[in-house]
């Protein structure tokens, strides 16, 4: 197989997995889902500009803000192994 049906075959899995990933973090009507939702916060956490974020799932910078905006309060104290912090929204421990 020549070197370009090689690359073409590995971008087509990327697509496919790429497709994947917008499936799963998107509902029919454009919302996040709870995947979504934790995907965002994987990668803001993870220095992965929300630019980035909002390629990969097809939606605005726009949104991304307004979903990491929501996080904040949750994200003010690092996480670490065996550390629970508290829902400021729920009053739960998470």
């Amino acid at each position: 197989m020549s070197n370009l049906c090689q690359q073409i075959k590995k971008l087509e899995s990327q697509v496919a997995l790429l497709d994947e990933i917008r499936a799963a973090a998107k509902t029919d009507g454009g919302k996040l889902t709870t995947f979504g939702q934790n995907f965002v916060f994987v990668c803001a956490t993870g220095n992965v500009t929300q630019s980035t974020v909002a390629k990969i799932l097809d939606v605005s910078p726009s949104a991304i803000s307004q979903q990491v905006s929501k996080m904040a309060p949750l994200s003010r104290e690092p996480w670490r192994p065996g550390n629970t912090r508290t829902n400021s929204a729920t009053g739960r421990k998470n």
